[in-house]
């Protein structure tokens, strides 16, 4: 009950038509009091609602991607948005029902990750759910198999063909343009060692070219020698980032950041799911061209990056899908070799 002096409603009462009745208490009548108290909520519920902010957000990309095989199973899975969110939620099932782990959404919301509580069953499909705002967006993936016996596996060398892969950075048309300059389009993978007590790979990688149909080490490049990188998802790795050089029509191209990652199948015939990133030196002239690698690329409408080593140079990225890449039986990697000896390469 409010007390409202008596003047006050008497200027109340001359200055409506319907006037308001009061007791010798000076007191508003509760039901009176009841309709201003419901009229003061729903203003208050009206302006809630007009503050509510829109929610418009959609999955622009997810990974794993849908239908990815060969996907490690202590996998951290990602979903982005077109634009920031206050909130989503993500859902993975499997052979045995839900899976239970930590949804974490991004301080600037334009992302969501998920990390399951343990590793997932191997060589096993699952379902993804990734919801945002009033959107749901599905995707599966299908995990590594049983790990591989690793001694079969030490002395194998397999051949990446930079002709036959899925170009996603630069566009096909650019990418191409630029491999058919290589004297080198293939990446020769040979795994040199694995410490099972460490659970780590070591490998060894060199420049390969194709001479008459048959792919041999490229003479005139030094092998690349990754890091030990660890294992302990066999038969999942990725190496890298490694620095190194590639021959461009007789001269040789600095080349930032190689990264590889993919797994081996099921009896190490063959890497599978291959995934590959590095950066070229964009102000490598082309020959022929008198232009820089950038400049040349932006005539093939190709913006060139900055630089993982240098945010002030500018770099070419590469970065592209391999379906697989096979186990070729008597390719001989050196990781000794020199260029400096072989008199065709001065």
């Amino acid at each position: 009950m409010r007390l409202i002096p008596l003047l006050s409603l008497f200027f109340i009462a001359c200055g409506n038509k319907d006037s308001i009745t009061v007791d010798d208490t000076s007191t508003i009548p509760e039901d009176t009091q009841d309709t201003q108290e419901d009229t003061e909520d729903t203003e208050d519920t009206e302006d809630t609602e007009d503050t509510q902010v829109e929610c418009n957000a959609e999955v622009t990309a997810i990974s794993p991607a849908n239908e990815a095989d060969g996907v490690p199973a202590d996998v951290l899975i990602e979903a982005s948005f077109s634009e920031a969110a206050e909130a989503a939620t993500v859902t993975l099932t499997g052979p045995e029902g839900a899976v239970d782990g930590t949804t974490t959404l991004a301080e600037d919301g334009l992302s969501v990750s998920f990390a399951a509580t343990t590793e997932l069953a191997r060589e096993s499909t699952y379902q993804l759910e990734v919801g945002v705002c009033d959107t749901v967006t599905t995707s599966s993936f299908t995990t590594v198999p049983d790990a591989l016996d690793e001694t079969s596996l030490i002395g194998r060398v397999y051949d990446m063909d930079l002709s036959n892969v899925s170009w996603n950075d630069p566009p096909a048309s650019a990418a191409e343009f630029l491999v058919d300059m290589l004297d080198t389009s293939h990446i020769l993978m040979l795994v040199d060692s694995i410490d099972t007590t460490t659970e780590t790979i070591k490998w060894v990688g060199a420049p390969g070219w194709d001479e008459q149909g048959v792919v041999t080490q490229y003479p005139c490049a030094e092998a690349i020698d990754f890091d030990e990188a660890d294992f302990s998802a066999n038969p999942y790795f990725a190496v890298g980032p490694k620095d190194l050089t590639f021959d461009v029509m007789g001269f040789q191209v600095p080349v930032e950041s190689l990264l590889v990652e993919g797994s081996f199948n099921t009896d190490g015939g063959k890497l599978k799911n291959l995934h590959f990133q590095a950066y070229l030196d964009g102000s490598f002239v082309v020959p022929d061209f008198g232009l820089s690698l950038c400049d040349a690329a932006s005539f093939l409408g190709v913006t060139c990056v900055s630089c993982p080593s240098d945010a002030n140079k500018s770099c070419m990225k590469l970065d592209a899908d391999i379906s697989t890449a096979p186990y070729i039986e008597g390719l001989v990697v050196n990781p000794d070799i020199d260029p400096s000896l072989d008199p065709s390469c001065n």
